[in-house]
């Protein structure tokens, strides 16, 4: 069961799946630019939503992280 939160996270990576998506752009689009969010606490979020997606940052199936970049969501690569 995702929290609202982390399936507007979802759906947002989703969404631009063929894209990176920054930390800045996720504050912006999930977060609607709020200034006290953090990028740590994006990383926490996701963090959280891949745990309950039995994701691994390490070999992801549907979250890749892009060191410098951001995230890209990639699950119909492996569909």
């Amino acid at each position: 069961k995702l929290t609202a939160l982390e399936y507007e996270l979802l759906i947002c990576l989703a969404k631009r799946q063929l894209q990176i998506v920054s930390r800045e752009q996720l504050i912006t689009l999930v977060w609607q630019g709020a200034t006290d969010i953090t990028d740590r606490t994006v990383d926490t979020h996701l963090a959280n939503l891949r745990k309950k997606l039995a994701d691994s940052k390490k070999s992801p199936i549907f979250i890749a992280t892009h060191y410098g970049q951001g995230y890209q969501f990639i699950a119909s690569k492996t569909a």
